[in-house]
């Protein structure tokens, strides 16, 4: 079995890290996106889910309690350590690639990390996965293939398994409709489970919904929340979660997980999502106790915002196997609303949708009132360290561009991949035709449309451009020829209009500080997106057709039909036979025959054969235009592949445009990570770990070659160890009063 698997690693037959701009698969995903928004509104999975569990509020309020480590009952039992510590893992953005994904599964699967100065550290009891478990879209095949499978091969368990699993889910999860999440995560629900779900690898699932209230010693809570597609809590949740929140006491303290960090999605689109977080957070609050931490996937990197007057840690953490995202656009200060509880009744301004999400979810109570604040929440732990001289401002262009810019540091240790870092990754865009074909083969057939339509109007533009392209003396622009072509074509001049207008509305300006700007920032990037766009397209139809141009002329001056011959002798037979014969200069006197008649004739053939040789020119030119579509296409895909990736290492090194889109493409492998948390009587440590670079396919081996098996069993090994490092500190969290 690991000869196979090794064997199929280095052929590439196991899952690779998705092509997110395969034409064939953006189009795809874009239909299934529809389909399942429609499906979520119409058939809401988990309306069903609450519908088929028909468990009593006592057996819902106590389903996860794990608060007892000596619990008879090894479904409701976790071991801790020596000391009395729990430790549980955290990992998001999970099945892509099999490299990073088996890679990350081998870290948790390890009975101890080794992290040199922190010392070991004991594998997590309880494995979180917080959203988007396999990508692009999260089939029952997709979740075999690009999750089962990888984690099944990195922890081979014998025995049943203790270690146990429970999954938030993503975006891409719920492109089925959350279908087989519901089939995969949550089959603990079904009768003839008995309260144990499906076993991946030496992880058992245990929840029921698509969504958990876990309690664990020491009065510790991890609250995972389904916000489907961004848009609210259904009923079914609220209700959950409001019977467990009237367990717990000022006493307890909660970790939130949730699929999308809804603090650097409102900071980067500008809105604010009272129906996720904060709905939750009141929830979690009504009864006083204390949220300490909040954690989401979603954003492929790793982040820690951090507010001394909250005392809660915003932290991002998608590194579990998706291709890695920028960082450098990541802000130093963010502001967030945050609801503050107040005393009941207690006059406040929150806005409409505000009061409408607290009546929603504290459904009248009178004990308590939220009123909504706004903290900043920083990456630094002491945020005077944001005003340190040793922080270097943003470029004077983009600063001009994106109003008065924050003071950023390249080495900020709670961002990960650094910013230096970030910004060089993106530089690889440069070469994007070089590792995105089937992205550069759908911008050469676009290509080849725009110049096939522009110049195969009719035969003349053909000829006469193709000729031009060969004959620089030719004072006429591709402005020209585009103006001519549209002239003579409405659906050529709506294509070059639909470029223009869709460039332009491309343009991502959620970044630019001043709204106002926006519209002219986005007129000026799209519409310089789009000249080098066109000016490459008749450039390399101007070269392509000048190649064709050259071709057909060579191949009329080597060879000569017939009736170019027939042509070319009459007239040579002109010139040589302007005498008379003998007999009839007797007769006449005249030796010579009429010169008038003679240069007529002459004048008539040779403008015969112009006509023919222009005829049979053309005919070839037309004739080679086949050749024309073989090479725009390659020619075109490279070209648009480098314009396209030039204006991404552009505006997404320069002034944080496009990122997401930029590094999607890029389909980064390294630059993993997870969370292992420490939970203790009155103090969580969380280690965030991270892995510069994963091993490629030949950097496996079979655990028989590298010494000393492992308890976990895996199938398959790497050469070296992996050097797992502290993206930062121990972070340290304290139960305290909080807001």
């Amino acid at each position: 079995m690991p000869r196979k698997i090794l064997k199929a690693l280095k052929e590439k037959k196991l899952p690779q890290m998705v092509d997110w701009y395969n034409p064939g698969l953006l189009a795809k995903i874009g239909v299934r996106e529809v389909i399942s928004s429609v499906m979520g509104q119409y058939a809401d999975q988990r309306l069903l889910q609450a519908a088929t569990d028909r468990a009593s509020e006592e057996e819902l309020s106590s389903r996860y309690d794990y608060s007892n480590p000596e619990n008879p009952d090894e479904l409701k039992r976790l071991q801790t350590d020596g000391n009395g510590a729990l430790w549980v893992d955290y990992i998001a953005d999970l099945g892509d690639g099999f490299e990073p994904t088996f890679a990350m599964a081998s870290l948790l699967a390890a009975e101890s990390l080794n992290l040199g100065d922190v010392g070991h550290l004991r594998h997590g009891e309880v494995l979180i996965m917080g959203g988007d478990q396999a990508y692009p879209q999260a089939s029952r095949q997709q979740y075999q293939d690009r999750l089962q499978d990888p984690y099944d091969m990195a922890f081979s368990a014998d025995d049943q398994p203790e270690r146990k699993l429970f999954a938030l889910p993503g975006n891409h999860d719920w492109y089925d409709g959350l279908n087989a999440f519901d089939n995969l995560f949550c089959s603990a629900r079904d009768r003839s489970a008995h309260g144990k779900g499906t076993r991946i690898g030496g992880w058992q699932c245990m929840q029921h919904r698509s969504y958990f209230a876990i309690e664990l010693p020491h009065n510790w809570w991890i609250w995972g929340a389904d916000i489907q597609f961004s848009n609210n809590l259904d009923d079914g949740q609220i209700n959950y979660f409001d019977l467990i929140s009237e367990q717990m006491g000022p006493e307890d303290k909660v970790i939130i997980c949730i699929a999308e960090p809804s603090w650097l999605e409102a900071e980067a689109k500008g809105y604010d999502e009272h129906e996720n977080l904060n709905a939750i957070s009141m929830l979690a609050r009504k009864t006083g106790a204390q949220i300490c931490a909040v954690m989401a996937g979603d954003w492929h990197h790793y982040s820690r915002y951090h507010s001394e007057d909250l005392g809660i840690h915003f932290i991002t953490c998608g590194g579990g196997g998706a291709f890695a995202h920028a960082t450098h656009q990541l802000k130093n200060k963010l502001t967030v609303h945050w609801p503050v509880a107040t005393k009941t009744g207690e006059t406040s301004d929150d806005s409409l949708a505000f009061d409408k999400a607290e009546k929603r979810v504290l459904k009248g109570d009178n004990e308590i009132d939220f009123k909504a604040q706004d903290f900043e929440i920083s990456v630094e732990d002491d945020p005077k360290k944001a005003d340190q001289p040793h922080n270097r401002p943003r470029p004077p262009n983009a600063k001009r561009l994106l109003g008065k810019a924050e003071p950023f540091d390249h080495e900020k240790p709670s961002i990960y991949p650094s910013r230096l870092t970030s910004r060089l990754l993106s530089l690889r865009n440069f070469a994007l035709p070089f590792h995105n074909f089937s992205f550069a083969l759908g911008l050469g057939i676009i290509y080849f449309i725009y110049s096939w339509m522009a110049f195969g109007i009719n035969e003349e533009i053909q000829y006469f451009q193709g000729s031009s392209g060969a004959n620089s003396k030719d004072d006429h622009s591709f402005i020209w020829f585009v103006y001519l072509a549209s002239q003579q074509s409405i659906a050529f001049f709506l294509l070059v209009i639909g470029l223009w207008i869709g460039l332009v509305k491309y343009v991502d300006t959620s970044v630019i500080k001043f709204k106002f700007l926006r519209p002219w920032i986005a007129a000026t990037f799209g519409t310089a997106h789009f000249m080098a766009h066109l000016l490459t397209i008749a450039i390399m139809t101007i070269l392509v057709n000048g190649f064709i141009y050259q071709l057909s002329q060579f191949h009329n001056n080597f060879t000569t039909p017939d009736t170019t011959a027939a042509l070319k002798k009459e007239i040579a037979t002109l010139g040589h036979d302007q005498y008379l014969s003998l007999q009839s200069f007797i007769a006449t006197g005249s030796y010579k025959k009429n010169p008038a008649k003679l240069m007529e004739l002459k004048t008539e053939k040779v403008s015969q054969l112009q006509k023919v040789e222009t005829q049979r020119e053309k005919n070839l030119f037309a004739g080679y235009r086949i050749l024309g579509a073989l090479l725009l296409i390659p020619i075109g895909g490279i070209l648009g592949a480098l314009v396209f990736g030039t204006y991404w290492v552009f505006t997404c090194s320069l002034f944080s445009m496009h990122c997401g889109d930029a590094f999607g493409a890029l389909m980064i492998k390294d630059y993993n990570h997870f969370l292992r948390m420490k939970f203790e009587k009155d103090k969580l440590t969380i280690y965030p770990i991270g892995l510069n670079r994963v091993p490629r396919a030949r950097g496996w081996v079979e655990p028989s070659a590298a010494g000393k098996l492992r308890p976990n069993k895996p199938m398959i090994v790497p050469k070296k160890p992996l050097k797992i490092h502290l993206i930062e500190d121990p972070i340290v969290i304290h139960a305290k009063n909080t807001a």
